[in-house]
């Protein structure tokens, strides 16, 4: 039980650390203003960029790290009493709630 535990929690700090360093990526590879152009009409154009996909896979990543987390702990699904009755229990529901 201990080694899962210790497997679990370095996933999720390698998982944590990936989404960090694109999340960090994201915002050093987003246009600055002076890469927008703009046409004669008043338009803009803005170049492409890897920022939004970096994002989008930080949030997955992110995303994968709650679900992982959640099993491991035994959330909703996964555990035999999903209505606990204890002071733990119950702030363990609170908790499980605001993570999501």
């Amino acid at each position: 039980m201990k080694g899962k535990c210790i497997a679990v929690c370095v996933v999720a700090g390698v998982l944590g650390l990936i989404a960090i360093i694109l999340g960090f990526t994201a915002e050093g590879t987003r246009i600055k203003d002076d890469k927008v152009m703009y046409t004669e009409d008043g338009e803009c154009i803005y170049p492409k960029s890897p920022s939004m996909a970096l994002g989008i896979i930080g949030a997955i990543i992110l995303l994968i790290e709650q679900i992982l987390i959640s099993a491991a702990s035994g959330c909703f699904c996964c555990r035999p009493n999903p209505c606990p009755s204890s002071c733990r229990g119950i702030i363990a529901v609170v908790c499980f709630i605001f993570s999501w």
